[in-house]
C-alpha cells in the first residue's frame, strides 16, 4: 500500500493527472500489481478529508496479509524465555 500525498500544490489539473499516472505507473513496477495506491490531494485546515481517510482504514481492514510458502512449510518458534529444570 502506498500513499501520495501532497497534491494540493499542483496548479494544473493538466499536471496532477500526468504526475498521478506516472507514479501510479512507476509504483506498480517496484511494488506489483497488487499494491494499491491512495492519493490524497485536498489538505483543509490541517487534515485530510474523512472520506479519503476512511477509504485507506476499510483497505487496510479489509486486507489479508499473504501467505508466504516458505514460512508455511517450514515452521518455527519464537521463546522469549528457556528454561530447563
Amino acid at each position: 500500500m502506498g500513499v501520495l500525498t501532497h497534491l494540493d500544490f499542483f496548479k494544473e489539473n493538466k499536471q496532477l493527472r500526468k504526475t498521478k499516472k506516472k507514479f501510479k505507473k512507476r509504483f506498480e513496477y517496484e511494488v506489483g500489481g497488487k499494491s494499491k495506491l491512495f492519493f490524497l490531494d485536498r489538505w483543509d485546515k490541517g487534515v485530510y478529508p474523512t472520506i479519503e481517510i476512511a477509504k485507506m482504514a476499510r483497505y487496510i481492514g479489509n486486507s489479508k496479509p499473504p501467505t508466504i510458502p516458505w514460512r508455511t512449510n517450514h515452521p518455527f518458534i519464537l521463546a522469549d524465555r528457556w528454561q530447563t529444570v
